[in-house]
């Protein structure tokens, strides 16, 4: 684990949505001290194991975990990493590129010009459509697909043992560090809750109930809030 350093910023917050496993949050934490740990995820997060997705979504170990982790972790091949950074004599490319960098943080994450809805994951058949204008029917699909997908993660039953090993970990290096770690589960729509495996959420909380330590837990999934249209 890499040394805390020993000038702490109090005012950082770590948000991270999990889009690997526990292990690289808890490596996250190692390396980047902060005064929270915020980790948004979703009942099935436990069997979740990005490096042992298929097609598409493999990329991402090779474009963004691999060159900060050094590890494809359980994948057996990963392709080639995508870049289109220039190469220049002439030029401070990494200069450039970090000041951009500080322009677009200082809008924050989403904003006029990079909205929400541009980012959003679309399973439907008219991808030029927003959730808000295709029909009832395309709804249920778009949410049994989505739950359809997580749900073939039951499989991966070691991937749950390694996760909820490393959520111990993660707690147990929080609270050592006086980290505040907190959990928010997302909403799901009525189309997404309707099909999901259930099971998931009993997992989940099995996981959390095993842990020693002080686990914090924001559950938003069947939260009223937002089963609005947009939801």
């Amino acid at each position: 684990m890499e040394k805390l350093p020993d000038a702490i910023d109090s005012d950082i917050i770590a948000f991270s949505v999990e889009t690997y496993t526990a292990k690289r949050a808890h490596i996250l934490a190692g390396k980047y001290r902060t005064d929270h740990n915020i980790i948004v995820m979703g009942y099935y997060h436990f069997y979740f194991d990005l490096s042992q997705s298929e097609g598409v979504e493999i990329i991402r170990v090779s474009n963004v975990y691999y060159p900060i982790f050094q590890t494809v972790h359980n994948a057996k091949m990963i392709p080639a990493r995508e870049t289109k950074l220039i190469q220049s004599d002439l030029l401070d490319i990494g200069g450039v590129l970090n000041f951009l960098a500080d322009e677009e943080f200082q809008k924050g994450y989403f904003n006029t010009d990079r909205p929400r809805e541009m980012f959003a994951m679309k399973t439907w058949k008219d991808v030029g459509k927003s959730w808000d204008q295709i029909s009832e029917a395309e709804r249920e699909k778009a949410g049994k697909d989505r739950a359809f997908s997580h749900n073939r993660m039951r499989k991966y039953k070691l991937t749950y043992t390694e996760n909820t090993c490393m959520l111990q970990q993660l707690v147990s290096f929080c609270e050592k560090n006086s980290i505040q770690l907190l959990f928010v589960v997302t909403p799901g729509s009525k189309y997404y809750r309707s099909f999901i495996d259930p099971m998931f959420k009993n997992d989940f909380y099995a996981a959390l109930d095993r842990v020693e330590g002080n686990v914090h837990l924001l559950d938003l999934f069947d939260e009223a809030s937002f089963l609005g249209s947009r939801f």
